[in-house]
């Protein structure tokens, strides 16, 4: 097994806003992507010093002294069996992030701005709110929700939106923010409706009428992160303002490497249709 040595160091920094000890954040991964995560931990230390304490959730092999490890389970059990582990490791806590690992930041994080919005949530007991990334268009065609005109003069500074209940990414994995309670009742919803996988588990939950939110355009990334539907995320190759880190240029590196077997491969189909142009143009002219 693989021992993440980083895992520890990072996840035992102290939050530096109030309620710190009271929540925790969760870095998702799975036994696929598990080569990313110490890239992935040195972009969280660097770009968000002031996180809360962090544990790795994942399916796969890595161990460590906060890896919650569940292997041969689906999402939703993993995370329901990481929040079992959780309530050992910080019995206080009421509320956790989910970051996914493709999605640690890119950019220095607002964590005065992020801390206003999650004492605003808690302050309201409202249970759920995700970070919207910081891309141009983020908000461009926002049909998926409406100002959170139910929170007040706040929400509107902080520029907080209700999501609409139809949306189809009701609990967008795009970080967010649980009360573990709320968290818990969804993830008994999922199962009991098998819809288990990551994809599945962002549909609404229906007859759970509680409101959910996202922050104005803010998170260090692109959409969706750096990977895409299994695959690194076409947005890299094009300019963006994100500067050199652990996690990008691991990705950058890859990207690179698979450009160049799909050009020495492309080389060798070339090199192949030439011999045998060449080898059609002897027979037609008697060599």
């Amino acid at each position: 097994m693989t021992t993440v040595h980083q895992t520890a160091d990072i996840a035992s920094k102290s939050a530096g806003h109030s309620g710190a000890a009271e929540e925790a954040l969760f870095v998702m991964t799975c036994q696929k992507y598990e080569r990313y995560l110490n890239a992935s931990l040195q972009n969280l230390d660097e770009f968000w010093p002031e996180h809360p304490p962090a544990y790795v959730v994942t399916d796969g092999a890595i161990e460590g002294e906060r890896v919650f490890r569940k292997p041969g389970s689906n999402f939703v059990e993993l995370l329901s069996h990481a929040l079992d582990e959780l309530e050992q490791h910080m019995p206080e806590c009421g509320h956790v992030f989910l970051m996914l690992e493709d999605l640690a930041p890119l950019a220095p994080v607002d964590d005065d701005y992020l801390t206003k919005v999650r004492d605003l949530i808690r302050t309201q007991n409202k249970k759920y709110f995700f970070v919207l990334w910081n891309t141009d268009d983020a908000i461009e065609g926002c049909d998926f929700s409406e100002p959170a005109d139910d929170l007040g003069e706040d929400a509107e500074a902080l520029s907080l939106r209700t999501i609409n209940a139809d949306y189809r990414a009701f609990n967008s994995l795009v970080v967010c923010y649980w009360e573990i309670g709320h968290l818990r009742d969804v993830l008994s919803y999922k199962l009991t409706a098998g819809e288990t996988d990551p994809w599945r588990f962002e549909f609404p939950a229906l007859g759970l009428n509680e409101d959910h939110y996202h922050t104005k355009p803010m998170w260090p990334t692109f959409q969706s992160g750096v990977l895409k539907r299994g695959a690194i995320s076409a947005a890299i190759k094009k300019p963006h303002a994100f500067g050199p880190s652990p996690l990008l240029t691991q990705v950058q590196k890859e990207l690179s490497s698979s450009s160049r077997i799909l050009w020495d491969i492309r080389r060798e189909i070339g090199l192949w249709k030439e011999k045998r142009r060449l080898s059609s143009l002897k027979k037609r002219i008697g060599h």
